[in-house]
């Protein structure tokens, strides 16, 4: 396995939701970030999902924002955070998919990542979905 990216600021960017998915999804575009905090929750609580897939936390999220084809709401969003949304690659005939969770900074005007993980295709098919892309994701958001 590759050595993991290092986080040397707070922040690292991961992808980018472009300005004409933001618009249709009604949400801010953006580039997307992640931090040394969420990246040491995303290692420690989902490594066994990414040594089965062979990557570490940061690579796994980033192909995620960079081919992502589904953006679903949480319902998370509250005063603090007012939009919260999943990236989802989603293939046909999958039992799991792949998501990212993020919420939107309004004080530094980027999206910010949750978690990431994988999830039943059932779970994620009951928010309410704010744009979808191909199926066969390849892009390119990042």
């Amino acid at each position: 396995m590759k050595k993991q990216p290092e986080i040397r600021d707070p922040f690292l960017r991961v992808g980018t939701i472009r300005s004409s998915i933001a618009k249709a999804a009604g949400i801010p575009s953006a580039d997307i970030y992640i931090s040394r905090n969420f990246n040491t929750h995303m290692k420690n609580r989902h490594k066994t999902e990414y040594q089965q897939v062979g990557l570490d936390a940061i690579t796994y999220a980033q192909t995620i924002c960079r081919n992502f084809n589904q953006i679903r709401e949480t319902g998370k969003a509250d005063d603090k955070v007012k939009v919260a949304v999943l990236l989802i690659v989603h293939k046909e005939r999958m039992h799991d998919v792949a998501v990212v969770e993020l919420n939107y900074s309004h004080k530094y005007h980027f999206w910010e990542i949750k978690t990431a993980e994988p999830r039943r295709d059932s779970s994620v098919k009951k928010l309410a979905l704010k744009w979808e892309g191909a199926k066969h994701p390849t892009n390119g958001n990042g």
